[in-house]
Order: C-alpha cells, then sequence, then structure tokens
C-alpha cells in the first residue's frame, strides 16, 4: 500500500518537473492509476523521460509481484490438498514401497523379512541405530519394540528436537522371558523354570513387573517430548519477503 502511494505522488512530481503543461494535480486520481498499475491495468500516460522510466520500473514491478502472487497461491492449493500418505500398519509401508529400519539379526527383524519378502528394509547394528537411521534419512520408518520406543523416544541424544512420532498400530505381540535349557533328567534344571514362571507370574499379578518398568524409564528419560507443541513444517516452495526484496530493490533503484 505505502509502495502505491508514494509510485503516485512520485510519478507527479516527475511530470511536473519536466512537462508542467501535462501535470495532473488529482492526487486521489494518480494513486487511483498507481493501484490499477499493481493489478496489471497500467493506465498512466507519461510525457517526460524520467516519468516513462519510472512507469517502466512500475510496470515491471507490479509484473514481479503478481506473479508471485498466482505463483505462492498455487502452491499453496497444490500443498495443502496433496492427500498425505497415511500408513497405519506395516502392510502400507511395504505397499508403498517405504523403506524400514531393523535391528539386523534379532527376532523382529527374521519376522519382517520373512513375513514381507518384497519389503524394502535397512538392516542396522543397534537398537538406537534404527531410530537414528530415519533421522538421517536412511530409511523412511524404523521397526522397534514399544519398550524400546517408550525408552529412546525420550533419549534427548536421539530424539532431542522431538520429530518423531509412533506410527501406526503394534505388528505382533511378542512374549519374552529368560532363557533356561530344557533338562528334566540330570540336572533337573526344569524345576528352575517352573519357579522363574511362579515368580514371574505372580509379580505380573501383583503390578510389580508394570511399577518397576515406570520406575526405570522415570530414570532414564531426560527428556519430555509431550509438553513440546508440534511446530508447522515451513514451505519452502513458496517465496517469502526477503526472497522478493530483489523487486523491490529494483523499484527503488530505478526510482532514484
Amino acid at each position: 500500500v505505502g509502495t502505491i502511494f508514494m509510485s503516485a505522488i512520485i510519478y507527479m512530481v516527475l511530470e511536473s518537473i519536466e512537462c508542467p503543461e501535462h501535470y495532473n494535480w488529482r492526487i486521489v486520481w494518480n494513486i487511483f492509476l498507481s493501484a490499477l498499475s499493481f493489478t496489471q491495468h497500467f493506465q498512466f500516460h507519461p510525457h517526460s523521460y524520467a516519468a516513462r522510466v519510472f512507469s517502466l520500473s512500475m510496470a515491471f514491478w507490479s509484473l514481479i509481484i503478481v506473479a508471485t502472487y498466482t505463483a505462492n497461491l498455487a502452491s499453496f492449493f497444490v500443498v495443502q490438498n496433496t492427500p498425505p500418505i497415511l500408513i497405519s500398519n506395516i502392510e502400507d509401508a511395504v505397499r508403498a514401497s517405504m523403506s524400514i529400519c531393523l535391528w539386523g539379526g534379532t527376532g523382529s527383524a527374521e519376522y519382517a523379512t520373512s513375513t514381507y519378502p518384497q519389503g524394502i528394509f535397512v538392516m542396522m547394528e543397534s537398537e538406537e541405530d534404527t531410530i537414528l537411521g530415519v533421522k538421517r534419512g536412511d530409511c523412511q520408518f524404523g521397526l522397534t519394540s514399544v519398550q524400546s520406543w517408550e525408552r529412546l523416544e525420550s533419549d534427548k541424544s536421539i530424539n532431542g528436537d522431538c520429530n518423531l512420532e509412533w506410527v501406526g498400530r503394534v505388528v505382533k505381540f511378542v512374549e519374552a522371558g529368560f532363557a533356561i535349557k530344557n533338562d528334566a533328567g540330570n540336572l533337573c534344571t526344569s524345576l528352575i523354570q517352573d519357579v522363574f514362571n511362579l515368580h514371574m507370574v505372580e509379580m505380573q499379578a501383583d503390578g510389580f513387573i508394570e511399577q518397576a518398568w515406570k520406575e526405570f524409564f522415570q530414570k532414564k528419560q531426560d527428556l519430555d517430548c509431550s509438553s513440546v507443541a508440534a511446530v508447522p513444517e515451513n514451505d519452502s516452495s513458496q517465496l517469502s519477503l526477503n526472497e522478493m526484496a530483489g523487486a523491490f530493490f529494483f523499484y527503488f533503484f530505478s526510482t532514484m
């Protein structure tokens, strides 16, 4: 708006200096013509050379501004109306040919590669690398256990910027326990297995295991991503005011 008002005043001054006989004192009318030039309807009729150069720069500036606005508007509609790829399970990721990071040599990796042979899997050397691989761009998703995710999500060295999130549902429920040799004849280690199993069942029934895991998790946690507000991504496809500064500089230079 300020550029439109100043352009009308500068045009009046230039015309009054060199061609006073064609000078139009109607400031409101000149502001109206200046506003029309911004919409690509150029109605000025300059008579002096200075006013003609100024009018040319004004027309070029209007062309750049309108073209930039049109490009930004088209980019806005294209970006906003592009449906995102919804991933609710590992099957969706495999069908979309998206890469998945796995901890190589583990049961999860063996299950995923055997169940989905057509999937794109990237083997990592550790549990932490499964998540870091996503942040580095080695893969688009990481497949790990629920306990590992809860621990690594709140690890500042892994997810310091809190830009990772759980996508989809659990792939497979797997129980775990202690590995004990099955020997009922010589050393009777099967008895130890039954004793361990009895105590584990009792601790689970009393809620001890869940409480112990929460206490362990709280001790290891050094990051709380639940309190971090989501930051909208910057759309680099649209031109900002700083990127349009060249058009304003050209117009200012032509005016001077």
